[in-house]
């Protein structure tokens, strides 16, 4: 009952007008930038990556990713780690700085993170990344989101579901791609929503979403709770208030937004 009531504010994040989200792109989630997205109808937003190993040293790079925006309405802070009690304990410092929820990330594919056993890396072993994401689910205040691959260089992601069904978390988002295709392929939305069928968890689809048009199809007709979009958002920031509106925002790519205005 604990967990379910924990899982409260990010299912709600999740209703209708809110199921477009920024998703949490390394070097591009800067708090101006999120602050801007937010301008635009963004209602919830994910930071750049931090290594919570560095977070609990209390590093004040990794410490900066914290930082919320004052016009974010739903803010979580994205983390890598692979043992509860650097998780627990990382998870305590973005409550305690007024993050929404946490984000684990398993899909990060780089050298940087797999090197350390983090990232995607962690999807080799279902059953011991379920006992890392209970763990941490049951120790922290707030919602626990996960993000994961399809696979690492095979697709195993029904396994992970499986694994992931009974952690307590809010809410899956899941790439449609392997940590070694990067975005080499298109990503497998048919996999998504298969996946999305068949579990009892909020399904948040991500990879490929690069316009308005894109996001729609998406939310309507691959039975995801919610779509993220990333590259999309960096080319067009305003495409969240398009999604809230019922008629299309006309821009050119090339316009200068309000907010920019110096």
């Amino acid at each position: 009952c604990a967990r379910s009531s924990r899982a409260l504010p990010l299912s709600l994040a999740l209703r209708a007008s809110f199921v477009l989200q920024l998703a949490p792109l390394t070097k591009g989630n800067n708090l101006p930038f999120r602050r801007l997205c937010a301008d635009y109808d963004a209602q919830v937003l994910y930071s750049e990556m931090a290594f919570a190993r560095n977070l609990c040293k209390g590093e004040p790079r990794e410490r900066a990713l914290m930082r919320r925006a004052a016009n974010e309405p739903t803010f979580g802070v994205q983390i890598a780690t692979k043992t509860i009690d650097e998780g627990v304990r990382a998870g305590l410092a973005i409550a305690e700085n007024g993050a929404d929820f946490v984000s684990l990330n398993l899909g990060c594919p780089i050298y940087e993170a797999t090197r350390r056993g983090l990232g995607s890396a962690l999807l080799k072993k279902p059953k011991k990344l379920s006992r890392l994401i209970g763990g941490m689910a049951e120790g922290l205040p707030i919602p626990l989101e996960v993000k994961v691959r399809i696979g690492i260089d095979s697709v195993n992601i029904e396994s992970v579901v499986e694994a992931l069904e009974e952690t307590g978390i809010a809410a899956l988002t899941i790439h449609g791609r392997t940590a070694q295709q990067r975005y080499k392929k298109s990503a497998d939305w048919d996999l998504i929503k298969r996946i999305a069928q068949n579990t009892q968890l909020p399904i948040i689809g991500n990879g490929d979403v690069l316009t308005l048009h894109e996001a729609r199809n998406r939310i309507e007709n691959y039975d995801v709770s919610a779509v993220m979009i990333g590259r999309g958002a960096l080319t067009k920031p305003w495409v969240f208030q398009e999604y809230v509106s019922t008629s299309h925002a006309v821009r050119s790519l090339f316009a200068r937004p309000d907010s920019l205005t110096l």
